[in-house]
C-alpha cells in the first residue's frame, strides 16, 4: 500500500511539471499565430465592449474571409 502511495505521488508531481512546461509553450505559440494582432475593436459593431459570434461572422464576411 505504501509503494502505491509513493508511485501515485510521483505521478502527480510528474504531471504537474508537464503542465507547467506546456503552458509556457502555449504562450509562445499563441504569440506566433497572430492572435494578439487581431483588432477586436474593429469587429465590435455596436461598441458594447464585447464581440459576439454574429459580429465576428459579419466582420469576416465584410473582409472577404467567408464566402
Amino acid at each position: 500500500m505504501r509503494q502505491l502511495l509513493i508511485i501515485f505521488s510521483l505521478l502527480i508531481l510528474v504531471s504537474c511539471g508537464e503542465k507547467a512546461t506546456t503552458s509556457s509553450n502555449e504562450s509562445v505559440s499563441s504569440s506566433s499565430t497572430g492572435y494578439n494582432k487581431i483588432e477586436w475593436q474593429n469587429m465590435d459593431s455596436d461598441q458594447d465592449g464585447s464581440v459576439s459570434p454574429d459580429e465576428m461572422k459579419q466582420h469576416y464576411k465584410d473582409e472577404g474571409v467567408y464566402k
